[in-house]
């Protein structure tokens, strides 16, 4: 991977999303403008910067693992891959642990993803969960206590998304999070399915969590 695909990844993803959002989702016309503000606080370097599909689909293509198939109870998703796609961004920096005896690695917002969303700067986390060869679940929660939380959180999960979720799931997932996202209240959840994955989405008084979780 390149210096230039590497900052050219986050930005692209969000402008290219916010766009098609915009032109081709009649309903989401709230989340579009949404997006548009998230856009707006992105460094003008970022979002001044050039397109480059080819390079993103080759990002997007690693994600699946070695051998291209999926395990029962297992996402068919690598960590390296991962961290491939979402290190370039320099918005995260991951950390290894574990949760409930399983591996478990944490991405936290560095200092530049904090200045480009700090309503998330406090309390933002994604957690990739079980063997980093192929991972059995994946948590992202996020601070939700007003509307530019609730706005820089979708903005931001547009761009970490990629670095995770396949691009043909993607394109269904975004539509159902704004959806949801805004409208559920503190104790609700609600939950799809798409292909080979379970999204749940759930919040509490202070915060908002997508797990992704393997169909099978």
């Amino acid at each position: 991977m390149n210096r230039k695909l590497g900052w050219l990844v986050a930005p692209f993803l969000l402008i290219s999303i916010v766009a098609c959002m915009c032109s081709g989702l009649q309903g989401l016309t709230g989340m579009g403008s949404q997006l548009q503000s998230v856009a707006s606080q992105l460094p003008a370097m970022l979002t001044s910067a050039p397109t480059e599909m080819g390079a993103m689909e080759t990002l997007s293509a690693q994600q699946s693992s070695a051998s291209g198939t999926m395990t029962p109870g297992h996402l068919g998703i690598s960590l390296n891959s991962i961290e491939a796609v979402l290190q370039s961004t320099q918005q995260l920096t991951f950390t290894q642990g574990t949760v409930n005896g399983q591996p478990a690695t944490t991405a936290t917002l560095t200092g530049s993803g904090a200045s480009s969303f700090p309503a998330l700067a406090s309390g933002f986390s994604a957690v990739f969960i079980g063997d980093p060869n192929d991972l059995t679940e994946i948590r992202v929660t996020l601070p939700q206590t007003d509307q530019n939380t609730a706005t820089q959180a979708m903005g931001f999960l547009n761009v970490i998304l990629a670095g995770f979720v396949p691009p043909d799931v993607t394109l269904t997932l975004i539509p159902w999070l704004s959806q949801n996202y805004n409208t559920l209240k503190p104790g609700d959840k609600t939950q799809t399915t798409i292909k080979n994955y379970i999204f749940t989405l759930q919040r509490d008084t202070s915060t908002s969590t997508l797990i992704m979780d393997p169909a099978q």
